[in-house]
């Protein structure tokens, strides 16, 4: 009988143990929530556009903190359920690296290390000049907003640079730099919209050291009375669509150079003036299935059979 008695007593202070510590064996329960502009979310948002604020936690043991290298939450092992706040705001910043916010690429080439390839995130539209520094190897995601010159080359390129849409490469103010793109070493587009409403010219790729460019499935376009690409080095426009408004002394691409070469794969180059669609002055220009009607100086040898 009192072999009974304490088994009973036993079972019963098990019992009264499982209560008192929230459970026999189960692990403390951890819930965290993000929020973003105060909302809740419901995963963490991406740290290419938005900025960690604060947290907060109900458990002051957890020791909750914000690792910015990984973008993640840590926090030590808790012995009671804890709830951990996590706040962000989209990013002020209009380009980050690496998920460091910079107001302008100035700003950001100095802090960097030109020795290994970067690449830069554009979280919002931006007002402003890009000049990538000599040697930089960088890729640009516009990730569907605008970069404006207003006055200035919008972006020139005196490196290696590739540039991903969906984006818009423009200058809206005259000057005499107020171009949109200027290419003075390698440069790459991809699914990018170029436009230029000054009287500049939209896209000069220069023979200043051999330079190259390849758009692919780009939308190229002027509109005013004006030449939308000079190219005096190698260039090869891949599905890209191009269309200016000039008149007769600017065609919608100009070939000015020896040893200037121009491959237009695809796509179609056209002018909505009395302009040519292609003017070759100097150079090599090869047509392979692109549509182009209304060109000077393209010799039949340099034209692809369609």
């Amino acid at each position: 009988m009192k072999t009974v008695r304490t088994s009973i007593f036993l079972v019963a202070l098990c019992a009264l143990s499982c209560l008192f510590f929230a459970g026999c064996g189960e692990e403390p329960v951890v819930t965290v929530n993000y929020f973003v502009d105060d909302t809740k979310v419901g995963e963490v948002p991406d740290r290419n556009f938005y900025d960690i604020i604060t947290l907060d936690s109900t458990n002051a043991d957890a020791n909750a903190t914000w690792n910015q290298n990984t973008w993640s939450l840590t926090y030590t092992p808790v012995k009671k359920d804890t709830e951990i706040n996590v706040y962000f705001e989209y990013t002020k910043h209009p380009f980050k690296i690496d998920g460091v916010g910079y107001d302008d690429l100035l700003e950001a080439f100095a802090t960097i290390s030109m020795d290994a390839p970067i690449t830069i995130e554009l979280t919002r539209d931006y007002e402003g000049f890009i000049s990538s520094p000599m040697g930089s190897d960088i890729t640009l995601n516009l990730n569907g907003f605008t970069l404006d010159g207003v006055g200035f080359d919008t972006i020139s390129c005196n490196g290696k640079m590739v540039i991903n849409g969906e984006g818009t490469i423009t200058n809206s103010v005259f000057g005499e730099y107020s171009k949109s793109l200027v290419n003075y070493g390698a440069l790459t587009l991809n699914n990018v919209t170029v436009e230029n409403s000054t009287s500049n010219v939209t896209i000069w790729n220069s023979n200043n050291g051999g330079s190259t460019m390849a758009l692919n499935d780009c939308q190229i376009s002027h509109t005013q009375d004006c030449i939308v690409i000079i190219n005096s080095g190698e260039m090869n426009l891949n599905n890209c669509t191009v269309t200016g408004a000039g008149a007769e002394t600017h065609p919608t691409i100009y070939s000015n150079v020896e040893g200037a070469v121009l491959n237009l794969n695809g796509g179609s180059v056209k002018n909505t003036a009395t302009g040519y669609t292609i003017y070759r002055e100097f150079g090599i220009v090869t047509l392979n299935e692109c549509d182009a009607e209304n060109t000077y100086g393209l010799e039949e040898e340099e034209t692809a059979e369609e």
